[in-house]
């Protein structure tokens, strides 16, 4: 499936980008610049977290945690005909994991991961610029973690979930000029 995709990709972007004057596989514009301080915007990121647990947990107080997120964005194809210069359309794919670890113990256990996969539609016109995206999240409790703290509680079954949804975004740039990008 993945070398029929790449074989139909490299037929239709046979052509040199000065050439085509519709559609362009893999742009290199990126009408939507990631957001910077959104913890689960898909990116390269560590972090620690300061976490207030309750006590009926068994480790209850404030601990040491870290976070882990390792992703990427890719632009697939611009849906534009590159008329208008500050006007971009693009539809993308991104994937991404999100972990976090309980750094209180030796084996630094692993509390959950989320898998993010998303299709992004991205536009950029003038200053303003959108995001709408169409998103799966599956959310997995980690394994050290289920059997040192809530092994009791996950009888019930809520050491995975999943779901699916909508996000939207809109911004506008405050400066005047949007040229450079």
């Amino acid at each position: 499936m993945l070398g029929l995709f790449l074989a139909a990709c490299t037929f239709l972007s046979s052509a040199p980008i000065e050439a085509q004057d519709g559609s362009q596989w893999f742009p290199d514009v990126e009408p939507f610049k990631p957001l910077i301080a959104t913890p689960r915007e898909i990116q390269v990121r560590a972090s620690f977290v300061a976490a207030e647990r309750p006590e009926t947990v068994g480790y209850g107080g404030q601990n040491i945690e870290a976070e882990l997120a390792v992703g990427h964005r890719l632009e697939l194809i611009r849906l534009d005909d590159r008329s208008v210069p500050n006007r971009a359309i693009t539809l993308g794919i991104e994937m991404g994991i999100h972990s976090r670890f309980f750094m209180e113990t030796a084996q630094k256990d692993l509390i959950n991961s989320d898998f993010r996969v998303g299709l992004p539609i991205s536009i950029r016109s003038g200053q303003w610029e959108s995001r709408i995206s169409l998103r799966h999240i599956s959310s997995h409790l980690g394994d050290d973690y289920l059997v040192r703290f809530l092994a009791t509680e996950t009888a019930g079954g809520f050491g995975q979930t999943s779901k699916d949804g909508f996000e939207g975004i809109l911004a506008r740039k405050r400066c005047a000029s949007v040229r450079g990008r």
